[in-house]
């Protein structure tokens, strides 16, 4: 005797296609989503002053490659608003711009615009004494 019949089969091949179908479309929002989201980011960093950028977001411009240089998890990366790239020589950065890529292009834009007005939490200021004594954001 058979452990499946031809009906609960057919029920389970249902099943396993929704699942999929339901998979797949899950899969789409995530870049739907962030593509905006990424493009204005873009357009708000080549609008603000790379003065304004470096001093808040610790990082370094190059004005002849119209590129930033941000040290992140301890890699530098290069943000070119010519080409809207970022990248990194550094083995590690594989995981950000590969594997994590759409989260991590949008948090380090995002990063970059908001840093400039002072409004982001400085990780190298980062201590437990510092959050438990709420002087984190000084």
């Amino acid at each position: 005797m058979p452990l499946w019949n031809s009906k609960e089969l057919c029920g389970l091949k249902q099943y396993i296609e929704h699942r999929i179908k339901k998979q797949d479309s899950k899969m789409e929002l995530v870049p739907l989503k962030t593509v905006w989201g990424e493009a204005k980011a873009w357009e708000t960093l080549e609008g603000l002053m790379p003065k304004a950028v470096c001093s808040g977001a610790k990082a370094l411009y190059d004005g002849s490659d119209r590129a930033y240089t941000i040290k992140a998890f301890g890699i530098d990366f290069t943000i070119s608003l010519d080409s809207r790239t970022i990248s990194s020589g550094h083995p590690g950065a594989g995981l950000f711009l590969e594997r994590y890529k759409d989260f991590f292009k949008l948090a380090i834009l995002w990063y970059m615009t908001s840093a400039y007005q002072g409004q982001v939490l400085r990780l190298d200021n980062c201590s437990a004494d510092s959050m438990e004594s709420g002087t984190i954001w000084n």
